[in-house]
């Protein structure tokens, strides 16, 4: 799908004057099989009678079009006055019906140009009129709203221009592979900020992997202090708890712990509590202190909106399958409670999970069976682990990721409409004054 950076620009030559009532309809846009491709307009130069209504169906799939009306010396320069249709959004895979207005744009780098009444010779024709298009350097208006005499459509403007970069490049889902792809992205002020996180983050993670082992046998004496104590089972409980606010992890070395010290039963009874008892504050928390910053967050990003409508939506279903994705716990709970989840939800899906937290002190257990060296027991116990977690939580993710697909092209609408009814009401503004 190609990525419209600057306004795609339409020109209409000036209407002439007869008159016949007739309709003429206009394809804009085509697919990336056809001849022309994405940017075209079928025809692209017609005449239309004095009262003619000329009907523009957006068909073009993927394509991301508007109506603009221009002069013949500046093409891409939107006339003052002139008619202007806003963004017309066809996602990957088409919209049904399609956007119909009666009055288009491309990008600079990939002519789209029509006329109306255009001579069929001399310096006025039509060849000049793109020409000149193609010289143009002028980028145009980047926002427009349904405006002009005689103007009227079946659809709204297209979405901000969030919601057209991410639709364009491909995203899905939570993670945009296309944008992880790019050489530009990385180079970038945004990309950097990006990669030196991801690197700090992959370094501990490594780390982790590396010496969990030894650092699980470090602290086994103060394990052992604390199972020897009548109460000291609320010492992990505790770590839990806090561990449970993000950005803080740790809970798989304090589960490994609770499971050589206490062993399966008794170790995952006091990992489960912890891990509850933390989730459940963690919920209240972002629910009564977060919940209008997220729903900041979720005006301006397309796909948090889109995982906080999927959370909405799905209930008991999504939030497990989130709990269980390669997303940690913790911090889906974070989206849970500013997305409006109820609590009950919350704490069945929560519960439902809890397997996750039974992995690491199985592991646990198997380690201590191994303290004085790795046994083929655990080698074996260890590597099935990995692979069942694995398959389950890139099952989980896939699972959301499709729903949040499905989903985005409604999301993408709303916020359409939401520009739209923000355009009309300035203009109405503008015109009481």
């Amino acid at each position: 799908m190609s990525l419209f950076s600057n306004l795609l620009c339409l020109a209409l030559a000036a209407l002439s004057v007869q008159a016949q009532d007739t309709t003429v309809q206009v394809q804009v846009g085509g697919t990336v099989n056809e001849r022309g491709g994405i940017y075209q307009f079928t025809p692209s130069n017609f005449n239309a009678n004095n009262g003619s209504v000329i009907s523009f169906e957006f068909t073009g799939n993927p394509g991301n079009h508007s109506i603009t009306q221009s002069t013949f010396s500046s093409p891409c320069q939107p006339l003052s006055g002139g008619f202007d249709s806003g963004w017309v959004l066809i996602p990957n895979g088409g919209v049904s019906p399609s956007p119909v207005w009666n009055l288009t744009v491309t990008d600079d780098s990939n002519r789209m140009v029509g006329a109306i009444n255009a001579p069929t010779s001399g310096s006025n024709s039509f060849d000049s009129f793109l020409n000149n298009a193609e010289s143009s350097t002028t980028s145009g208006q980047q926002v427009g709203a349904l405006v002009g005499q005689g103007a009227s459509a079946s659809a709204i403007p297209g979405p901000l221009s969030s919601g057209c970069e991410l639709d364009n490049v491909g995203s899905s889902g939570i993670i945009n592979w296309k944008l992880i792809k790019s050489k530009d992205f990385w180079f970038s002020k945004e990309g950097l900020k990006y990669g030196l996180t991801a690197a700090v983050i992959i370094t501990i993670v490594v780390l982790f992997i590396i010496y969990h082992k030894t650092i699980v046998i470090a602290l086994e004496p103060a394990t052992q202090w604390c199972h020897d104590q009548k109460f000291g089972w609320l010492i992990p409980v505790g770590i839990l708890f806090v561990l449970s606010f993000p950005p803080l992890f740790g809970h798989e070395i304090i589960g490994m712990l609770c499971g050589i010290a206490w062993g399966i039963g008794e170790g995952f009874a006091i990992v489960a509590l912890g891990t509850l008892l933390g989730e459940v504050a963690n919920f209240f928390t972002f629910k009564y202190c977060c919940t209008s910053r997220a729903q900041k967050y979720e005006k301006k990003k397309i796909s948090y909106a889109c995982l906080a409508r999927v959370v909405r939506a799905g209930g008991f279903k999504i939030a497990v399958a989130a709990r269980f994705s390669l997303i940690p716990p913790h911090l889906t709970t974070t989206v849970f409670a500013s997305s409006g989840m109820s609590f009950p939800t919350f704490v069945a899906a929560a519960i439902c999970s809890l397997p996750k937290q039974f992995v690491t002190v199985v592991t646990g257990v198997l380690l201590e069976d191994s303290i004085n060296g790795t046994s083929k027991k655990e080698k074996i116990a260890s590597i099935a682990v990995a692979i069942v977690s694995g398959i389950v939580t890139s099952f989980a993710l896939r699972y959301v990721n499709r729903k949040m697909d499905e989903i985005k092209p409604q999301v993408i609408y709303e916020r359409r409409k939401a520009r739209q009814n923000a355009n009309l009401k300035m203009l109405s503004e503008d015109n009481a004054v």
